[in-house]
């Protein structure tokens, strides 16, 4: 069985803290970005599995990585993780494939669920 490997993108330092070692116990390869260029950039340079991006991300915002990374490897599982929740953005999130929602502060069980579904697609 191959080493998952999933892309943290928060430019909040305490949440990466928070996902890379809740990750990497999971049997996760676990990388970080701080902001939606560098994300949208690792990504063209080496696929992930799962992409968890907050919204509101120097750069580009959520919302353009999730595009940005869907066209670039259509099977990402990407999620949005948000302080700010609106319908709005949850459509247009959905619109552009986005494989679920979650809003901050982050349930750590509701967290692994989503991602090992996407997993599953």
């Amino acid at each position: 069985m191959t080493t998952k490997r999933i892309l943290i993108v928060d430019d909040e330092k305490g949440i990466r803290e928070i996902l890379r070692p809740f990750f990497e116990s999971q049997g996760f390869e676990v990388f970080e970005a701080t902001d939606g260029v560098e994300a949208v950039e690792m990504a063209r340079k080496g696929s992930f599995d799962v992409v968890l991006t907050d919204l509101k991300i120097p750069g580009l915002d959520g919302l353009e990585v999730l595009k940005r990374i869907k066209e670039i490897s259509p099977e990402t599982a990407v999620s949005v993780i948000t302080e700010y929740p609106s319908t709005e953005t949850v459509i247009k999130a959905l619109e552009l494939a986005c494989h679920g929602f979650l809003s901050k502060p982050l349930n750590l069980g509701q967290l692994d669920y989503l991602v090992r579904q996407g997993l599953l697609q």
